[in-house]
Order: C-alpha cells, then sequence, then structure tokens
C-alpha cells in the first residue's frame, strides 16, 4: 500500500505508474496515483490550449533570453575559455572534492606555453645530451664553454678541456695517475657473507642465528646485539630459506 501525495488515499501499489529514472539509473515509482497523474496532465494540457494566441509572424515580440542555470555539481565555469564544462571529463581534479579552475583545453594551453615561454629562457632547448663535446645548439655550447671557462678550465688545440691538478692538456687525469675507473664490481667487497639489502657484519649475523636457535626473545636480541627488529626478521627469513 502506498499513499497519494495528491488526494492522500493509500491505494495499492498497481495504481500508480512506474517509470526509469535517468540520473539514478532505477527504475522508480510515481507519487501521484493513476487518477491523479491523468488529471494532472488533463489540465496542463488545457492550460497550454487557453494561452495559445496565434497572431502573425512579423507581430510576435521575442521572449527575452534568460541566463542558463546550470548544477554546480556537475558543471563548472572554466575562467580561460568563459564556458560552463562537465566537471567529471573536462577538468582536472588534484583532490577528490577540488578541480582546476581552467578546464583540460585551457590548462594544457596554459601548459605548453609555460614550456616554450622556459625554453626560451634556457636558449632554445630543453636537455644537454649525455656525451661531452655534443651540445643540442650553438646556444648551449656558448653558455656551457663559458661555465668552464669561468671555473678555470681551458680548451687546447685538439678540443680537450684541461685544467692545472686535475687534468692534463692529453686528456689523463691525475686522480688515477691515467689509469681506468674500476667499476662497482671488481671492487672487493669487504662485507662478504652478509645478507643483501643488509650492511650487518657477519658475527652480529652469526650471533643472530644462535640466539634464535637458542629460542631467546626478540627483545633479548635486541637489547643484546644493539639491532633493529627489522634487521633480526631479515637474518632470520633470509636463514630459513637458506636451510630448506
Amino acid at each position: 500500500m502506498k499513499t497519494c501525495s495528491k488526494c492522500n488515499v493509500e491505494k495499492e501499489q498497481d495504481q500508480y505508474e512506474k517509470y526509469y529514472h535517468s540520473t539514478q539509473k532505477a527504475e522508480r515509482t510515481r507519487g501521484y496515483c493513476r487518477t491523479c497523474f491523468k488529471e494532472q496532465k488533463r489540465i496542463y494540457r488545457e492550460s497550454i490550449r487557453n494561452k495559445k494566441i496565434t497572431q502573425p509572424v512579423e507581430d510576435m515580440t521575442q521572449p527575452e533570453v534568460l541566463p542558463i542555470e546550470y548544477d554546480t555539481s556537475i558543471f563548472k565555469f572554466c575562467v580561460g575559455c568563459n564556458e560552463w564544462k562537465v566537471i567529471d571529463t573536462d577538468f582536472y581534479r588534484y583532490s577528490k572534492k577540488a578541480c582546476n579552475k581552467n578546464c583540460k583545453k585551457c590548462e594544457n594551453k596554459n601548459r605548453s606555453d609555460r614550456y616554450y615561454e622556459e625554453l626560451d629562457k634556457k636558449g632554445g632547448h630543453d636537455m644537454a645530451p649525455q656525451r661531452p663535446g655534443i651540445y643540442a645548439d650553438h646556444y648551449q655550447q656558448e653558455q656551457t664553454e663559458g661555465f668552464l671557462t669561468l671555473l678555470g678550465w681551458t680548451k687546447s688545440d685538439e678540443g680537450v678541456w684541461f685544467k692545472e691538478g686535475f687534468k692534463t692538456a692529453g686528456g689523463i687525469w691525475l686522480k688515477n695517475n691515467g689509469r681506468k675507473r674500476k667499476r662497482a664490481f671488481d671492487v672487493p667487497r669487504s662485507d662478504k657473507g652478509v645478507t643483501r639489502g643488509l650492511r650487518v657484519p657477519k658475527e652480529i649475523q652469526d650471533g643472530i642465528i644462535e640466539m634464535y636457535k637458542n629460542n631467546h626473545k626478540q627483545i633479548e636480541i635486541v637489547q643484546k646485539l644493539h639491532v633493529c627488529k627489522q634487521t633480526i626478521r631479515k637474518v632470520i627469513n633470509n636463514y630459513q630459506n637458506q636451510s630448506r
């Protein structure tokens, strides 16, 4: 049973019409019963017929164009293009409840303008090539060579930059006496046997494992060996994986 909001009479559910709500994406029941709903439509049609006046087109006054009212929970005014647009699709969000004051199109244009403006300030290039002696353009070459000159470096006739105490005119670095630098994996490690990702001495790891075998509590290991709980867990997990 349901009470009609028009006649205030309680009626069965089949006395009410159903319709599909496009916004809520679900089927809903009208608040008016069938009788009241038909009466409402009849009154509406009669009111339209009574207000309809036929007159020549040239004598008709154009109706005043009223500003459209937008739902601010769905639409937002873009200050860049001065247009109302949908919030969910036409704006970038920086939080769940707020979005940018410009739409995506205006925001992308502003970012592009700022990017090329920064390029002009940097001399017309964005990234410096990683290979020495190779430049993106002559602006970058002038800036790089001017900076090295201020630091006290000199360019030889062969195109080699050198500085006394650092590098000779022949291209030899004095720090290594002309020898090539060793790669990271060629340098012998002083922490052999240490669990990967940890920098704990081997004797500390053996002490953790020994106390673990003797059923010592974690707090006892921390107080005795002065290591954190995360280190203890990693060492024990590594020991258990190797024992399997």
